[in-house]
């Protein structure tokens, strides 16, 4: 936790919350199994933060315990998905995080790719997405999953290998 908050401290203008995702199974583990996933919400730049849900004045209750069914979750569809990536995110709980904080055409950055949720979530929105991947393999994965969803070919940028 130390890491990503010195990490987002010298990047962003502050930390407006740490959300706590409240999955229903405990992951792989030899002491307590984890149940859950931090998020942590920073701020960028100076202007005024987004807020879509104000008490529930928009018509949405949102709090900073988030509850989403993990995708080791016995479902249909789950194989296909932890496929895709060990650590898959439920699409759900991306799609309310874009809408609570950014408008449509503004940019979503996500460093860590992984399985593409985000860059599908924010094509799907309205809003522009840019991922960042390590691994050539998930990065393979995350352009054939967008293509597959936006039935185009994907534009290369950077290629960091």
């Amino acid at each position: 936790m130390s890491e990503m908050l010195k990490a987002g401290q010298g990047v962003y203008a502050e930390l407006k919350n740490l959300i706590v995702w409240a999955k229903d199974n405990g992951g792989m583990g030899t002491f307590y199994r984890s149940r859950h996933e931090l998020i942590f919400a920073f701020k960028k730049g100076d202007a005024p933060h987004i807020n879509t849900f104000e008490l529930g004045q928009h018509g949405r209750y949102r709090t900073n315990v988030w509850e989403y069914r993990g995708v080791n979750s016995r479902h249909a569809g789950r194989m296909e998905e932890l496929a895709l990536h060990p650590t898959v995110k439920p699409v759900q709980m991306i799609a309310d995080a874009i809408r609570d904080v950014f408008a449509r055409g503004d940019v979503v950055l996500d460093i860590f790719g992984g399985s593409g949720s985000t860059l599908i979530t924010a094509e799907k929105s309205g809003r522009c997405g840019y991922l960042c991947e390590l691994d050539p393999i998930y990065c393979d994965r995350i352009l054939t999953r967008w293509e597959a969803y936006a039935k185009d070919e994907a534009k290369q940028l950077v290629c960091g290998w």
